[in-house]
């Protein structure tokens, strides 16, 4: 398709930021009329744009669990132009676990070119972390039932503890009664 291969072509340009993205659909709309196609700038931009939140959109989906794999118009052609872009890759997650349980993120480190920021993680990399949370949550749960355990423990030798001084008592109790008598 004419417009990923101009897209493409005036990539540089999108990234500079001295030259503004208005002025690069325009010379690409150029490149359209000189290929015999007549669409404004703002037209192409649009196309653009929707192609893109369409693939972004479907990429989304398919990152669900549990969500069936979808694919959308030119999402081959999308995904080689921004699949590993950070927008759509993030370098990063967010966790709910606090500083202190969280476990750091493995990730392997390529060389990666001056364009792109992306450092992707391997599958086999997920998996030795989820096998890392797995343990760390094991432990955590061990934890916790040995300390219930112990405080069970604990609650059972003072109530033997009471039953032993309360039947001292009452003996106690039992022979004075005797002794009056």
């Amino acid at each position: 398709m004419l417009l990923f291969l101009l897209r493409k072509e005036h990539d540089d340009l999108f990234k500079n930021d001295k030259v503004r993205n208005e002025t690069v659909w325009k010379k690409i709309a150029e490149s359209f009329k000189e290929k015999g196609y007549i669409y404004t700038a703002k037209q192409i931009e649009n196309k653009w744009k929707n192609l893109r939140k369409n693939y972004m959109k479907t990429k989304d989906n398919n990152n669900k669990s549990g969500a069936s794999f979808k694919k959308c118009k030119y999402f081959d052609e999308m995904d080689e132009m921004y699949g590993k872009s950070p927008s759509v890759q993030p370098v990063a997650i967010a966790s709910n676990l606090s500083e202190k349980d969280a476990l750091p993120l493995v990730v392997e480190e390529e060389i990666v070119d001056e364009n792109t920021c992306s450092i992707p993680l391997k599958k086999s990399k997920l998996d030795k972390q989820l096998q890392m949370w797995t343990k760390h949550l094991d432990e955590s749960m061990q934890k916790r039932e040995e300390i219930r355990e112990r405080r069970h423990q604990e609650k059972l030798a003072q109530q033997k503890e009471a039953l032993k001084t309360y039947k001292e008592v009452m003996l106690e109790a039992m022979k004075k009664i005797n002794e009056k008598e």
